[in-house]
């Protein structure tokens, strides 16, 4: 289920838009990398977190504390190894909770400038007449 979610969001995003406005196409290829950039970061955030449970399985502590299912690690070196783990999971995880907060304010930021409402650009002409007693004339403006 998740990769058909992830397959139907990444095709929705690169699908080809049916407009002329180069300003806002910009916009929201500038949203898709932030979708991106937000999916890079949850999977940093989970990965890490899953580092750390991991860890703390091995170790015995954490939320398995009470029922391991296994002895504990014997020596130092071991225990050493297992909270390195740990260590490198808990910055892995917080580098990934920076990276999803900044990509969900990229998200936001550019779907409001790609998708939100637009400016209506008014294709005008206007003929304005000019008449006075010694001549006439006109004035013409165009406005696209």
């Amino acid at each position: 289920m998740r990769h058909t979610l992830v397959v139907v969001l990444v095709l929705a995003l690169t699908a080809p838009l049916a407009h002329a406005d180069p300003e806002q196409d910009k916009w929201r290829a500038a949203f898709a990398g932030s979708v991106m950039l937000t999916a890079v970061g949850t999977t940093m955030l989970l990965w890490g977190h899953n580092r750390i449970d991991t860890a703390e399985h091995a170790l015995c502590t954490g939320d398995y504390m009470d029922d391991c299912g296994h002895a504990p690690p014997s020596t130092a070196a071991e225990v050493e190894d297992f909270n390195d783990k740990g260590k490198n999971g808990e910055t892995f995880a917080r580098v990934g909770l920076g990276v999803m907060v900044a990509g969900l304010v990229l998200t936001g930021v550019t779907g409001y400038k790609g998708f939100g409402p637009q400016k209506q650009h008014e294709q005008t002409v206007s003929v304005a007449p000019a008449v006075s007693p010694t001549g006439a004339g006109a004035a013409l403006t165009l406005r696209w």
